[in-house]
This record gives structure tokens, sequence and C-alpha cells, in this order.
């Protein structure tokens, strides 16, 4: 899981950076399609001013105009179909444009067949102040029509970057919460961990506890087992001892001799002391049993 919290920011920022470049490589062409239709707004002044210039009399502009009809031409097409210019080449216009492009296309093709009659014809022919009439009433038409073309490429520029914007932002909150969410689980991990190693230290030190006291107990049984043997071999002696001054009290005790009265007494009481630790001892074996049994695995 911890890998997962950790390797996923790393995804996102990929996708990050491939969401970056797709809108780079969609919007790469669109500046200079942008200064393409901006030519052609200029280009729809200047097609007026130069068939105005014409009609008053400045033959020399009809050349210009010839030129500014062909400049606009070819400026329609790759906008349309794409092509090179000024040294750029620029690949079709998106589907989002095709609409104010095709509006552009249908005026133009009013217009153009006109302005070269203009630039062919005098200006005393009445098909040339025909065409002047109606190139004046609709230049300005497809001069409007050039800044819907400009506008529509730019709204699909900013369409774009918001998608773009969104998208990011979209990936960075995601980011951000699977960061945290990892964050949250390396430390429930660690504290996990942590809980676990001191069950671990605890159950060492129980275990050692209990294998001190079994040696104890070990021991104690072992002292026990010795003092049973000991207790037992001076055992019959001291039994046969007792039943002598038990035996010799009686005899002795009709010659009213103290002193030999007071050494059985003393011998009796001995022996009876003797008795009293043999049977301590074998208490002593018994609890060290007992323990050992309790604390064996």
């Amino acid at each position: 899981k911890i890998g997962f919290f950790l390797f996923a920011p790393l995804c996102g920022a990929i996708v990050s950076l491939v969401f970056f470049y797709s809108f780079l490589l969609q919007t790469a062409d669109d500046p200079h399609r942008i200064n393409i239709a901006g030519r052609q707004r200029m280009f729809s002044q200047q097609l007026f001013i130069y068939s105005h210039m014409i009609q008053m009399g400045q033959e020399e502009d009809r050349g210009v105009l010839r030129e500014t009809v062909i400049a606009f031409d070819h400026a329609l097409e790759v906008l349309e179909e794409g092509g090179e210019v000024s040294g750029y080449k620029i690949s079709p216009s998106p589907d989002e444009v095709l609409d104010e492009i095709a509006e552009v296309k249908t005026l133009w093709q009013k217009l153009k067949w006109r302005l070269l009659l203009i630039a062919d014809k005098p200006i005393t022919d009445p098909d040339a102040k025909e065409a002047y009439t109606f190139i004046e009433s609709n230049v300005e038409l497809l001069r409007a029509a050039s800044n819907r073309v400009t506008a529509a490429f730019e709204e699909r520029v900013n369409v774009l970057r918001k998608k773009m914007l969104f998208g990011l932002i979209l990936i960075l909150s995601l980011d951000l919460v699977l960061i945290l969410l990892g964050i949250w689980v390396t430390r429930r991990y660690l504290e996990e961990r942590n809980r676990r190693e001191e069950e671990l230290k605890q159950a060492y030190k129980t275990l050692k506890d209990t294998q001190i006291q079994l040696i104890q107990a070990e021991k104690m049984e072992a002292v026990g087992r010795m003092a049973s043997f000991i207790m037992h071999e001076v055992k019959n002696p001291i039994g046969i001892i007792s039943q002598c001054v038990s035996y010799l009290k009686p005899a002795v005790s009709q010659d009213r001799n103290k002193n030999i009265i007071e050494t059985l007494q003393m011998l009796e009481d001995n022996a009876k002391k003797a008795f009293a630790i043999s049977k301590d001892r074998s208490e002593e074996r018994r609890v060290g049993k007992e323990c050992r049994s309790r604390w064996s695995p």
C-alpha cells in the first residue's frame, strides 16, 4: 500500500506532463492561424482602399490590388486546408472554426472576381462601377467575418487552456489526496510496527523471566532432592537414637542421676529437631516441584 501511494503521485505528474504536452500540440499552430486571420482583416480594409484609389484615378494601385487579392486568397486557403505561410507550415484548421472560415469563403467568392474586375477594367466601365458599388457595400461584412474567425481561434485556445487548467488542477488534487493518504498509511504502518515490536519485547521479557523462574525452581528441587537424600540417610540413625533415649530414660530416672537425665533429654530434643528439619526439607522439595510444573512450557 505504501508503495502504491508513493508511486501514484509520480504517475499523476507524468499524466500532467502528457496533458500539458497534448495542449501544446493542439494549440501549436493557433498563434499563426490567428496572425493569418488578423492579416485577412487588414487585407479586407486594404482591398477597399485600393479599389477606391483606382476609382479615384490612381492606376498604379491596380497591381497592388491584384497582389492583395492573391495574398487574401492564399491566406484563406491555408486557414482552411493548411499549408505554408511566411516559412511556417500550418495544419488544417480544427472543426471548431470551420463554420466561421466557410462564412468568409462565401463572402470572398462574391468579392474576389469583382475586385479583379476593378483591377483589370477601366474606371469608366459600367461593370467596374457596379463591382465597386458591391464591394463598397459588402467589404465591411468581409472584415467582420474575418474578425469572427480571429475570435473563434482565440476562443478555441481559451477553451483548451481552461480544460488543461481544470485537468491539471484535478490531477494535482488527486496527487495531494494520495500523498495525504500515503502519509496516513505510512504513519499507521509505523505505529503498528512499533506496537508489534513492543509486544515482542514484552513477550521476550516474559519468556526471560519465566526461564529465570524455571531455573530457580529446578535449583530448589535439586536442593530439596539433596536434602531429602541426606535426611533419609540420617533419619534411621536419629530414629535409633530417639528410641534408645526413650528406652534409657525410665532406667536412668530410677538412679536419679541428674547429669545423665539432662544428657538424655538433650539427645531427645536434638533428635526431634533433626526430624523437624527433615520434614522442612521435604516441604521445600515439594514446593520446588510445584514451581517447576507451573513455569514449564
